[in-house]
Order: structure tokens, then sequence, then C-alpha cells
């Protein structure tokens, strides 16, 4: 969930026509028919993603029918691991499922509410404190954008930047969010800051009548040298950090 942010066109505005079913059955699509112009797509991603709606649908389908290891899981998250990768045996495929209770939320509240708040720049910055910026770069079209997000740093952590394509649409009663890093040789490294390498990430939000659902899955090379088994420790008291704070601000909304 640490992804941010969306197109600024209003969620309800995204064509319903866009579900996993209608793209998946349609015809063939030519390079033209690309969602993100071709410089922004990495090497390492030819041939494994193709960046077309049809494509993306497939790759999404296909990391969601990995097999994952759990970790971690209480009452309100599951964290499992997949070592499986197209792109880098060095990291783990890392999934993060949680739910919300809609009890403990104000009865207006709408998925709608809930991803605006993760996806929408300006209300992420509002509540969480470990984003220093973010700035929709290039905007391609009313669902597909170029972002650039750097967090705060963290005791001797150096801030960390990553600049992303990122897609989103929306299946039925989910909500679908992919991103993936651009070549580094596009933009500018400050020194000061790392760039982390984004091999992909896909967000899916929904509800039912008790819960708001979460199911975060990314793999990254966040250009640490530390063991993945303790990132994999550290992730539940984030996770938890994270939901906290995206509950007190909806409810204060």
């Amino acid at each position: 969930m640490g992804n941010c942010c969306r197109p600024s066109k209003q969620f309800e505005e995204i064509e319903q026509a866009e579900t996993l079913d209608m793209v998946r059955n349609s015809n063939p699509l030519d390079d033209s028919d690309l969602i993100f112009p071709s410089k922004y797509i990495r090497e390492d991603e030819f041939n494994k993603i193709t960046f077309t709606e049809n494509g993306i649908v497939n790759f999404i389908n296909e990391i969601l029918s990995e097999t994952y290891t759990q970790k971690f899981q209480d009452e309100t998250m599951k964290i499992s691991t997949a070592e499986k990768s197209k792109f880098s045996k060095d990291f783990f495929i890392i999934r993060c499922e949680a739910k919300l209770e809609k009890s403990k939320l104000k009865n207006e509240l709408s998925l709608k509410n809930i991803i605006d708040s993760i996806f929408d720049k300006e209300k992420r910055m509002k509540w969480d404190s470990n984003m220093k910026e973010i700035e929709i770069i290039e905007t391609f079209s009313k669902n597909a954008i170029l972002v650039k997000s750097v967090t705060n740093k963290i005791l001797m952590i150096s801030s960390r930047e990553m600049i992303e394509k990122r897609y989103e649409f929306y299946n039925g009663n989910k909500y679908y969010n992919f991103s993936s890093s651009v070549p580094d040789n596009l933009f500018n490294i400050n020194e000061e800051i790392v760039r982390v390498l984004s091999f992909f990430a896909v967000n899916i939000l929904w509800e039912d009548e008790n819960f708001f659902f979460f199911d975060s899955i990314n793999q990254y090379d966040i250009k640490m040298n530390i063991p993945q088994s303790l990132m994999i420790l550290s992730l539940p008291p984030k996770m938890k950090d994270f939901i906290k704070k995206l509950s007190d601000f909806v409810n204060q909304e």
C-alpha cells in the first residue's frame, strides 16, 4: 500500500467497460495500444509484461496465481511471500492482505473514500507522515500516469524515491492499481536520495457488508543491505501503523 497516487479524474469516471472479463476477451492489440510510451518500459520488462490493457490484466492474474508462503497472520492481516519471479531471484515477492472493519469507521464511508485517501496525492500527504513528496509528472490518459514519490528520511536511512508508470481500472466491485519503475536514465538521480526499483506493484481494494479489503503484492529492490527476513519481520507493525493512520484520517474527513 505504500505507493500512490492516481489520475485526477474521479474514481467513478473510470469507464465501467474496463473490466477484467471484457479486456481478457478483447482482440489482440498492436503497439499503438500501449498504455504508456515505450520509452517508459524498462528493458527487463520486455517479454514479461505487455503494456496493453489485456497484458496488464494477464500479468495481474499471473501474480495472483503464484504460490505464496505465509509469514504472519492475525485477525486483521496476513503477510506472505513468493520466491518465483520473472524479474529477480534476489528479492521476494511480498503480499500483504488486510481488512478494515466498517463498524469502526463512519457509517457514510464508501470504498471510494478509502481509495481516494490512499491514491489521491493531496489526501495521502495529509495523513501519511512517511511521504515527503508526491508529484504527477505526466498524464497519459484518465487512468494512466507517471508519478514520483519520495519518502522522508527515517533515522539513519536515506530518503527513498520511486518514479513509476501507473495504471488503474475498475472491475465490477474491485479496484486495481498497477505500477512499475521507469528506466533510471530518463530522470536525473539525486545523490542525496536513493532511487528504489519497483519491479512491479499491484494493489486491489474491494468491500463487503462488514469490511474494506486490501491486497497489495509487490517486488522491490529498496537498495538496503539488510536480510530480507528482517524486512519481513518489520512489515506487520508497519502495516498496522498504515491502517491506523488511514482509519484515523477517513474518520476525521
